[in-house]
């Protein structure tokens, strides 16, 4: 795998955003976290054992599970929806940031230890958001008749899935290994857990899906504070940070149980009744997404979160609240982006001599581009030449023999046609080639842009991967963990 180039954020997303994480702000989080509570390291030490064993966990990953016994061991976590198949090339770029990060900090501060983890949001409830399956412009929605968290959820809708794709799609059959993955486990997250710990065997990532009863218990202090006094709004209300990237609504917990998922109403009457079952069974309580942030920091011994955009700007907006329950707040960093090109279509790009500044054109700076390329043939000045020199010609016939005039004319007319036959040959032949040219370019914009969003956001990975034709290595290599870029690598 190599880089083709590397673009400034800015000129791929102009309005993007960002703060650069400086050294102090990460010593001074891994100092706050030497107070993180032992009981916790136990307890995320215990889950974490039993769900990375879903799959054969390198010797670094099983290290890193030990490690996080210790207090001067950190996380750096970055998370996603369990989008079906493993989902679209930014969430390899996210977990591949995460990854290089750790590294990064590991080599630069020998006090502490950090481990790149990747938080499944197993118990969002947006089936539309992860049930399809999308390469370039072919794409595939399906629904379900489940309901809940969507972790929760049988493979049985998934696999119909797949089976449909390789009839809508016969040209890109679902690899078989990610069939395994979802035929061999009894859950979506176990599943999309199964195919992310395979991509990313050789490495040291941890993987943790938060629904679970020991985790849950660890926040059940904080899910009984929103029951009995809906902190998370009142505070946010008070310091006007309730609207923003995301919506702070009033009452920011979910009921899982019975297969469902539904938020809470705490009326005054019925909130004893939501704490008796809160003490029982904290494992059908679900924090949304304002409480989200904060069950990770609860949970694990956080000190930088990476995320897209509009993550930063989500976990921006909660910072002060954080810091308020937390005393702290984890650095926000943002993920490098990019696109994976295959290298036909770089070579083919090479060849024609086009440069990189071009990549993301559009199909008007290409008609444009070529119209500028193609002069207009013959050129009018030339063609006004000949007439007059037809012309000439005829004048002077006129005083030495009249009689040649009409064929001197008529000389001048067969060649005036023979200019136009020329010119509309040339004018077909352009036209050939615009065609040619503009499939190639619908053909480009469909890798690069699918359904006219970057790559990244909407085209999945997993045939790559399957195929061998995608180094997680080198990809997590090429990563500047101080400089995010978009990227254009070819596999």
């Amino acid at each position: 795998m190599k880089i083709w180039s590397e673009i400034p954020l800015q000129k791929v997303l102009p309005s993007l955003q960002w703060n650069e994480v400086s050294y102090q702000d990460v010593w001074s989080n891994c100092q706050k976290r030497l107070s993180f509570a032992q009981l916790h390291r136990q307890v995320l030490h215990e889950v974490l054992t039993e769900q990375n064993t879903i799959s054969p966990l390198s010797s670094l990953g099983q290290e890193n599970i030990e490690l996080l016994l210790r207090e001067n061991t950190v996380t750096i976590t970055t998370g996603q929806q369990i989008v079906t198949a493993g989902g679209p090339w930014m969430i390899l770029y996210k977990i591949a940031s995460a990854i290089q990060q750790a590294r990064f900090w590991n080599e630069k501060v020998s006090d502490f230890h950090f481990v790149p983890v990747f938080w499944m949001a197993s118990e969002d409830h947006d089936w539309n958001e992860i049930a399809q399956l999308s390469r370039d412009s072919n794409a595939l929605s399906f629904t379900t008749t489940q309901k809940g968290a969507v972790g929760r959820m049988s493979t049985d809708e998934v696999m119909k899935a797949f089976d449909q794709w390789n009839v809508d799609f016969p040209e890109y059959p679902i690899p078989e290994i990610v069939r395994e993955c979802y035929g061999q486990s009894s859950t979506i997250s176990k599943a999309f857990q199964r195919l992310i710990q395979l991509v990313f065997k050789d490495t040291e990532l941890v993987i943790v899906d938060p629904d679970h009863p020991k985790l849950k218990s660890l926040f059940l202090p904080w899910m009984k504070k929103e029951i009995e006094d809906n902190f998370a709004f009142e505070w946010m209300s008070e310091h006007a940070i309730i609207n923003g990237e995301v919506e702070v609504k009033n009452g920011n917990l979910f009921y899982l149980a019975n297969g469902d998922r539904k938020r809470i109403d705490f009326h005054s009457e019925s909130k004893s009744h939501w704490i008796s079952l809160l003490q029982q069974s904290p494992q059908d309580f679900s924090p949304g997404v304002v409480l989200r942030p904060l069950f990770q920091e609860i949970i694990l011994p956080n000190v930088i979160y990476i995320g897209g955009p509009s993550e930063c700007r989500y976990w921006q907006q909660l910072s002060p609240w954080l810091r308020h329950e937390l005393g702290f707040t984890p650095a926000v960093m943002l993920r490098d982006r990019g696109w994976m090109i295959h290298p036909k279509w770089l070579k083919k790009w090479e060849q024609a001599g086009w440069s990189i500044e071009q990549w993301n054109w559009s199909e008007q700076q290409w008609k444009e581009y070529f119209e500028s390329k193609w002069h207009p043939f013959p050129n009018p000045e030339q063609r006004e030449r000949l007439i007059q020199v037809f012309q000439q010609w005829a004048e002077e016939m006129q005083e030495e023999d009249a009689s040649l005039t009409p064929f001197i004319l008529g000389e001048q007319k067969k060649l005036m046609q023979s200019l136009d036959h020329i010119q509309s040959k040339v004018m077909r032949s352009r036209k050939n080639r615009d065609e040619v040219m503009g499939n190639w370019f619908n053909k480009w914009k469909q890798q690069a842009f699918p359904f006219d969003r970057l790559q990244e956001r909407q085209s999945y990975w997993i045939w790559d991967w399957a195929q061998g034709g995608l180094d997680i290595e080198s990809l997590i290599q090429s990563i500047d963990p101080q400089k995010p870029t978009y990227k254009i690598w070819s596999n």
